[in-house]
């Protein structure tokens, strides 16, 4: 860095300086001191308050020897020496600036407020400017980049902590009625106390792809590391509802869901409904969260897991009373509303594979293996994919080995495969389009090898 922008840098930190040090100083008036800094910018460039500027040096020597030296008195004949020893204060003791200033970083004996630094530079700025002086080299200077004299924005910080993960927002607010089971479907309009903002936003985290169904549904994939979680992030004060003290969310005494089949009970603020249908179509008895909403903080998470493959349902529901009617405290005829967010959506599994064991030593088979004890398969939980199995056998006819075929169709669920003969295993995803073959030989003799080697 150079002197000349070390220099100007520290007549900046002295004319900004907060410390109540400067304004202690005997026969020290600030007045004076802004009066004699003025009048000395109108008469001087830059180039000549550097070299020559005895007068305006002299002037603010008494701050100096308190704020950098701490000594009772300072040489005033010799500029170039004073000047060297402000090099070295300021790079060894005082500013470091080689690396951004924090608004609570402190100097050797003052806080350095950086706001008012700023606000400092520019009106030194503009009045040098007023004045006519040249302050071109100041501005040039590398060393006065902004990143290397101010923190870093919130921008900035920000983007470190962006979450780049897979989200998908799902989910609409409607108006469901006054304690009619939350089966109603009403759009919220502008006399609706909910227009025009949301209490939170769910969404579902960590698939691998997602893709539509028939009914516009979202279908996520899930592959290996994948643990699919349904979020909801609350951005409300459930006691003050969009900033409005007569809007909260009411503790529902007596509530009940008409489409869930959940009789009458104590629902709480806000209640969770999941719907689980899995790959046999069987649909269990809705998980229930009641009392959802106060256990979590203005703009934080909460995340369920969802393992299973299967269709899901989802119904969350609230009720928000409107009180804006309190007379010597006294609540004169509050009004009570019922909202739902529901929505549907699927898991499925996004891999093509199912696994060959052997049925004795429980080994994996690898594609073209043979086996004498027959093998199974394992379907790794991946209950949609869509297996078929043909079985051939081979035998002599007319001296030649020929193929026949036993039987094409889908695997059963814990199938066995004991007999002689070829089978060729072929997996599908309908969700995906991918397509993969394996084949397995059974043989108790040599007929099956041979013929395998043949088609090698």
């Amino acid at each position: 860095m150079s002197r000349l922008l070390k220099k100007s840098l520290f007549i900046v930190f002295v004319l900004s300086s907060t410390s109540t040090t400067i304004y202690s100083l005997d026969n020290f008036n600030i007045d004076k001191f802004l009066d004699n800094a003025k009048y000395s910018i109108d008469n001087f460039d830059v180039d000549k308050l550097l070299d020559n500027g005895s007068q305006f040096i002299n002037s603010i020597s008494t701050s100096i020897k308190s704020l950098v030296f701490n000594e009772e008195s300072v040489v005033e004949s010799d500029i170039s020496e004073l000047t060297e020893t402000v090099d070295d204060k300021i790079t060894i003791k005082s500013l470091d600036l080689d690396k951004p200033l924090s608004k609570t970083e402190n100097t050797t004996t003052t806080s350095l407020n950086t706001d008012k630094i700023e606000s400092n530079i520019s009106e030194l700025i503009k009045t040098s400017i007023d004045n006519g002086v040249d302050i071109s080299e100041l501005m040039q200077d590398e060393a006065l980049s902004e990143e290397n004299i101010y923190p870093a924005t919130s921008t900035t910080e920000a983007a470190l902590n962006v979450d780049f993960s897979e989200k998908y927002c799902i989910g609409n607010v409607i108006n469901s009625g006054n304690g009619d089971g939350y089966f109603e479907q009403n759009i919220i309009d502008n006399k609706d106390p909910h227009y025009g903002w949301k209490l939170g936003n769910f969404y579902i985290s960590d698939f691998t792809d997602e893709i539509k169904d028939a009914a516009g549904n979202p279908i996520f994939l899930k592959t290996i590391g994948n643990s699919v979680t349904l979020n909801f992030q609350l951005e409300q004060n459930i006691n003050k509802l969009n900033n409005l003290d007569n809007l909260t969310i009411q503790e529902d005494k007596n509530g009940y869901h008409t489409n869930f089949g959940v009789t009458e009970s104590n629902l709480g603020r806000g209640t969770l409904m999941i719907k689980y249908t899995d790959y046999q179509n069987k649909t269990n008895d809705p998980i229930i969260y009641t009392n959802f909403l106060p256990a979590i903080n203005t703009n934080a998470d909460t995340q369920i897991e969802l393992q299973e493959e299967g269709d899901y349902e989802v119904s969350f529901n609230y009720r928000i009373k409107n009180d804006p009617r309190i007379i010597f405290g006294v609540s004169i005829l509050p009004t009570y509303h019922d909202y739902s967010i529901n929505f549907k959506f699927s898991i499925r599994n996004g891999n093509c594979m199912v696994f060959p064991y052997d049925l004795v030593t429980k080994n994996e088979l690898a594609n073209k293996s043979f086996t004498e004890n027959g093998f199974y398969l394992d379907l790794a939980n991946s209950h949609y994919l869509n297996v078929s199995v043909k079985k051939e056998i081979v035998t002599r006819v007319n001296g030649s080995i020929v193929e026949d075929v036993r039987f094409d169709r889908p695997v059963k669920v814990n199938e066995e495969f004991v007999d002689e003969g070829i089978y060729t295993v072929t997996i599908e995803n309908p969700y995906t389009n991918q397509k993969n073959i394996k084949q397995i030989y059974i043989e108790p003799d040599n007929l099956l090898k041979a013929h395998a080697s043949q088609l090698e």
